[in-house]
């Protein structure tokens, strides 16, 4: 049930965002030993699209009771910068 739930939040906030990232899910030293984090992801949305998030994650709080949806940020955004890493075999 709680995958589901976090499959569906992550299709509809993917379709506001201009990238998406799914990272590991926190553990107990972060959630605590009552709560189980199934769903850790960074959206990239443009600048005008938090009225469409704030809505489209209080639908589906309405309609997915029995998992908790939170919402942080803005963030920087680093989970989608590469870090200037390249390959050391390619060519200038």
């Amino acid at each position: 049930m709680a995958l589901r739930a976090a499959e569906r939040v992550d299709a509809a906030v993917r379709g506001l965002a201009v990238a998406a990232r799914r990272l590991r899910p926190h553990g107990v030293e972060v959630t605590g030993k009552h709560r189980t984090h199934v769903l850790n992801a960074a959206y990239l949305l443009d600048l005008g699209r938090e009225r469409e998030l704030r809505a489209a994650l209080a639908s589906l709080r309405r309609d997915e009771t029995d998992v908790q949806i939170e919402l942080s940020g803005p963030w920087a955004p680093y989970s989608f910068a590469d870090g200037g890493i390249t390959d050391p075999g390619a060519a200038p």
